[in-house]
């Protein structure tokens, strides 16, 4: 799963919380995922975390799972997912 935040963001709040839903889905198997900052972007700070299934088939289900949980739970902590804007001027 990958997942922008804006630059500002408490990157281990929102790191903490990635991992706490995805760690909590009832289909992920193994330990605590590692979640990482991959890049620092034009638009926001991206962060990855890798979903474990014990069913490969489950995978694609539980990481769309964990994203809309982790969607939801960025909006509940005031963590802003950036996206680009266009500013149009008339003339």
């Amino acid at each position: 799963i990958e997942v922008s935040v804006a630059y500002g963001t408490d990157l281990d709040k929102a790191k903490e919380i990635m991992q706490n839903i995805i760690f909590s889905h009832q289909r992920h198997y193994g330990a605590k995922p590692t979640v990482l900052v991959k890049e620092a972007g034009d638009y926001g700070i991206l962060l990855k975390a890798i979903v474990t299934t014990k069913d490969p088939d489950e995978n694609v289900v539980v990481c769309s799972d964990c994203l809309q949980g982790i969607i939801q739970a960025f909006e509940e902590n005031d963590i802003v997912i950036p996206y680009p804007t266009h500013v149009m001027y008339k003339k």
